[in-house]
């Protein structure tokens, strides 16, 4: 009687079929780990950034000295490219400050905040009044469309800032703006995270 000294085709192609599920099933659970994980992140970011902008609201800003950024306003869309280094000059003095002033212009956020889980630098979008008609503030038609500064165009995963002033326009200037709403696409669904500022 001969004893068998290997295994049969049948048994190794059994094995590599086992170990070829096991392998995808691993592909797939670490992949939507890694999904989770970054839209926690994306969810963690917007809640310091709203914090941040809160405080804002309380504090002023001290760094632009013209116009007087006071209490009592939260960021429009020049102070906050300002904030993140990049303001185009004549509109608020200082010019531009080189590599913004994201730590002290909003207190307890930082560059990272502002830097989606998957960019290299500061990434976050303005949504101005390219993307939204005039009264138009919180539209999700337009918000979510694919015009210039609207959420449905590249980037859809950053932090998208809406300031509104009043009337429900967005605040481009030093205009005062009483209120903030924060967007932020996540990855998982698809769904649209909303975080709104405490005055409205």
């Amino acid at each position: 009687m001969l004893k068998r000294a290997g295994f049969t085709l049948v048994e190794i192609v059994i094995v590599m079929v086992i170990m070829a599920v096991l392998l995808t099933l691993t592909v797939v659970s670490l992949a939507g780990s890694q999904v989770n994980a970054r839209d926690e992140e994306r969810k963690a970011d917007m809640e310091v950034l709203a914090r941040a902008l809160e405080t804002r609201y309380k504090t002023g800003n001290i760094y632009v000295s013209s116009p007087v950024l006071g209490a009592g306003s939260y960021p429009a869309t020049t102070e906050m490219l300002h904030i993140m280094g990049t303001a185009s000059g004549g509109v608020l003095t200082p010019d531009v400050i080189a590599g913004g002033y994201v730590a002290d212009g909003l207190p307890g956020a930082s560059n990272e905040t502002l830097t989606s889980p998957t960019a290299t630098s500061m990434d976050m979008k303005l949504i101005n009044g390219a993307c939204i008609a005039s009264g138009a503030g919180e539209n999700m038609a337009t918000i979510t469309g694919a015009g210039a500064g609207c959420i449905g165009t590249t980037g859809k995963y950053s932090i998208y800032y809406e300031s509104l002033n009043a009337s429900g326009n967005i605040c481009n200037g030093t205009d005062t703006c009483v209120r903030f709403n924060l967007y932020c696409r996540m990855e998982k669904d698809d769904s649209l995270l909303i975080i709104r500022s405490k005055h409205q």
